[in-house]
């Protein structure tokens, strides 16, 4: 009746009661399926293709995404056939949360995100099209774990935040001290000489700029 030649629905039940179930199996978990004409040489519409794609397929699917305890996820075709999953699922229906798909981004696909209350609970709604299909996904997260997510993050930044200044007090002290004790030596040295020792000569492990110092005053003490 579309007056298309395919399309995604996600649901056939009519067509439960026009095929003999005897010889050709019916997939009762049914997800998604698309449905083509094929014609003839002539242009003539000889029948339908018809290709399924099973609900446990579509759940397994989605349930690799690892989101928040409390979470709903789901999935709705083109034609409002719903599947949701989640652990707070049980009697939900995105169809009475009266939420339209309308926002998109600037390439033209669905696409949106906003904050809803469902339950006495507050949520992250975002959902995205598909564009093939026509079909989309959402998923609402209560906003109490992405604070508490939140948090976390903050806490682990703020931990590693003291630990990095503490590496770094730890650091200026090291070259502090050893700075120090550099200048402490090349005084002493320096008083000898004055006093007219010049036997004294200054050793130097590092490759920095006491290197050089360290190595002009010895040059020095030897002329």
């Amino acid at each position: 009746d579309s007056g298309l030649d395919e399309g995604w629905i996600g649901r056939h039940d009519d067509l439960y009661e026009v095929v003999d179930t005897n010889v050709f199996k019916i997939p009762r978990d049914l997800g998604l399926a698309y449905i083509r004409y094929f014609y003839n040489t002539n242009g003539e519409k000889l029948g339908l293709v018809m290709i399924d794609i099973s609900k446990s397929f579509i759940e397994e699917t989605i349930e690799k995404n690892e989101l928040p305890d409390g979470s709903i996820v789901g999935f709705v075709a083109l034609d409002g056939n719903e599947i949701i999953i989640g652990s707070e699922s049980d009697g939900f229906k995105f169809s009475d949360l009266g939420i339209q798909f309308s926002e998109r981004d600037g390439d033209g696909h669905i696409k949106g995100l906003e904050y809803i209350d469902y339950s006495g609970q507050e949520y992250l709604f975002v959902y995205s099209g598909i564009d093939e299909s026509g079909s989309t996904v959402f998923a609402m997260i209560p906003k109490s774990e992405i604070i508490s997510t939140a948090n976390v993050v903050k806490q682990t930044t703020g931990t590693l935040a003291t630990i990095a200044a503490i590496i770094s007090i730890a650091c200026a002290m090291f070259i502090s001290k050893g700075i120090s004790g550099f200048i402490f030596k090349v005084n002493g040295i320096l008083q000898n000489v004055a006093a007219g020792d010049l036997t004294g000569r200054i050793e130097f492990k590092s490759e920095d700029e006491s290197k050089y110092l360290g190595r002009a005053i010895n040059m020095m003490l030897d002329s």
